[in-house]
Parts: structure tokens; sequence; C-alpha cells
């Protein structure tokens, strides 16, 4: 995918969370089963003798925060990074100002975390209800390659991978990109798409409209591929079926 249309995907979820940031943030109240279980992973991983550092790519609110302080008895350090001011400032007010915890607002998909990150390294990283957002196969891969960097040794990395084309309630949703052209959308040329791009509507009357990328098992084993870690472990959870979402945990390798 070029430039061009990532910015243009990029650009549409911009505008999401522009106008449905309240309504968003409100429907995601709690951490899910999944952040828990990565959260006590983390903690697990996590050496007595240092003070754990964690990086929250995409944090929304801060609610997985609310998961590794349920799951940490040690004090702890937390940046998390997000696109969304609106969610930024939603995210403070749920952690209250706590001592070591930072929220940043930075659009990730666009840019280098290296301008908000520096050379610093942490004990966990997660991206967590995000990859389904990044639009382009390289971009993802970027992606998660900068975070692997940013990773101690055995630190550990956990992503997810939304699963929504398994479930019909999510495929009939879906609009088509010439219907939402025809309504005026952004002048995209629909060739450079990847499949799997598709639109979401979100929110009781469906009107707003979020990019959304099904990823698939085979370019999850790329994407595995392309990264200098070693599979920790894997598993589905959340939802009703207990099964919306996948979850991958990585490990950085001593040396």
């Amino acid at each position: 995918m070029d430039r061009e249309t990532v910015l243009q995907l990029n650009a549409i979820n911009r505008a999401f969370y522009r106008s449905a940031a309240t309504g968003f943030s409100a429907s995601r109240s709690r951490p899910w089963p999944g952040f828990e279980r990565v959260a006590r992973r983390m903690a697990a991983q996590a050496d007595a003798g240092a003070t754990p550092r964690f990086l929250d790519v995409g944090c929304g609110n801060g609610r997985f925060a609310d998961a590794l302080q349920d799951e940490l008895d040690i004090p702890f350090l937390y940046t998390g990074v997000e696109a969304s001011p609106f969610l930024v400032e939603e995210a403070k007010r749920r952690q209250g100002g706590r001592a070591g915890f930072r929220f940043l607002a930075h659009d990730f998909v666009v840019g280098s975390l290296s301008a908000v990150l520096g050379a610093a390294r942490f004990t966990g990283i997660a991206l967590l209800g995000v990859l389904h957002h990044v639009p382009g196969a390289a971009t993802r891969r970027r992606l998660l390659g900068e975070l692997a960097q940013y990773l101690e040794p055995e630190g550990v990395l956990a992503f997810s991978i939304w699963r929504f084309a398994h479930f019909e309630r999510f495929r009939r949703r879906v609009v088509p990109w010439q219907a939402w052209l025809a309504q005026g959308g952004a002048q995209l040329d629909l060739a450079r798409l990847e499949p799997g791009d598709v639109l979401l509507p979100f929110g009781a009357g469906q009107t707003h409209l979020r990019y959304c990328h099904a990823l698939d098992e085979d370019e999850a084993r790329v994407l595995l591929a392309s990264l200098p870690l070693e599979l920790l472990d894997s598993f589905e959870s959340d939802g009703e079926s207990g099964d919306l979402n996948r979850y991958l945990l990585l490990r950085r390798p001593r040396g």
C-alpha cells in the first residue's frame, strides 16, 4: 500500500475518534478478559529486583493500566501512547495523576515512536485492540518491528488481532467502499486497498465509520516471522463466545 492511501485510511480513523470518542470510551469501561491475561503474563515476566516499565500503544482511555495494577503488587512505570487527544485526557482522568504514569498524544501510524519515546526500553509492551486500525501490511510490520526494538532482553510484546471477519454480525455491517465514496467519502483509489480492508460502523445509529483490516492467518504468520522475537503464548478471548480477539505474546531473547 502506498503512503497516500495509508494517510487517507488513517484520516478516516482520526475523524472517527474525533466524532465518536465519547461513546467509544464509554463502551470500553473495563479491561477485557484478554487484557487481564496479558497483564498477568507480563507481571510474571517482570524481574522482582527492578521496577517494571510498561508501554501501552493505542492505550485509549487507559484501561490496560487498570489490568496491570490488578496483577502487580509492586510499583511500576507506565507510558500510554494514543493518537486521539480526547482519549489521552480520558486516560489521565481515569488514572488520577498516578506517580510514574504518563500519557502521550502521538499518531504512531504515520510517525515513528522515537519522536516521543527516544531510547527508552520496556519490560512489557502492549498493542491491544489497535492493529486492525493500522493501514497497510508494510505499516503493520514497521510498527511491530519498531516496538520489538523497545523491549528489554526477556521483555514481552503482546498484540491482539480482532477476528471480526469470523462473525456474521460484523460481516453484515460492512459498508461497501463504493457506497461510501458515492456519499461524499474521500477520493480514495480503491485499487490501492488490500484484501481485508473494510469500513465498519460504530454506535447505536451506526453512523460513525472506521477503517478496519481483517488480519488473516497467513498475514499473522508473516508478521511473526518478520520479528526478532520468540512466541511465548497465543490464545483467543473476549466477547460472548470467548474468541472475538486473538492474542499473541512474544519475548525478546537475551543477546
